[in-house]
């Protein structure tokens, strides 16, 4: 049995141009990293979409907005559910 926790992600990676090779992978890298050392294992990166409305819907519609659509990036760590002394999330010293 295991106990599983998500991080979102952001879409991008902002760099300089042509400085790009390897960027995503030290990003995501620093990320599990992180996690490992704090006894969770990497699992995936999962895409999740999101559909946003505008507004209560009756007005959006009646003006033409038009829901829209976005992906949200999440990576599942998991971890055995019996580790004993490590019941609460990990906690996140940098920002992803």
């Amino acid at each position: 049995m295991f106990e599983y926790y998500m991080v979102q992600i952001p879409p991008n990676v902002s760099v300089r141009a042509g400085r790009s090779e390897g960027v995503a992978a030290a990003y995501l890298g620093e990320v599990v990293g992180n996690f490992a050392d704090q006894g969770w294992e990497f699992y995936s990166v999962e895409t999740i979409g999101i559909i946003e409305t505008a507004g209560c819907g009756c007005l959006a519609a009646l003006f033409g907005v038009k829901p829209q659509h976005h992906d949200a990036y999440v990576i599942v760590f998991r971890r055995p559910s019996y580790v004993a002394g490590q019941t609460a999330p990990p906690t996140q010293p940098f920002r992803y």
